[in-house]
């Protein structure tokens, strides 16, 4: 799975412009706040942070997973990481310059 809605009610001022765009219909605005209202129909798709001016409401990626463009949810690769050779900065590449010319 590529991860859960995560709601912080402190920051969401209710102007439901998630819920107009999710394309699920899974939230709905309840006391003034946004809800999960069927949490397992979500597909995920992010619109939901997207759209949100306050950013009150995120998809939190599960651990150790990185989501792939056209892969399905199940799909993901491993998050690269300070130790991962591929990513990590590589020490005397930069060229020296000379401040004494």
């Amino acid at each position: 799975m590529a991860g859960q809605i995560q709601i912080n009610t402190t920051w969401c001022k209710g102007c439901g412009i998630c819920v107009e765009f999710c394309p699920g219909k899974v939230l709905e605005l309840f006391n003034g706040k946004v809800r999960m209202l069927y949490p397992e129909k979500c597909v995920k798709c992010g619109l939901c942070e997207l759209r949100c001016p306050d950013y009150a409401i995120w998809l939190e990626a599960d651990e150790g997973c990185a989501p792939q463009p056209g892969a399905d949810d199940e799909d993901c690769a491993p998050q690269p990481g300070a130790d991962d050779e591929a990513y990590a900065p590589q020490r005397g590449s930069a060229e020296k310059v000379n401040q004494n010319d």
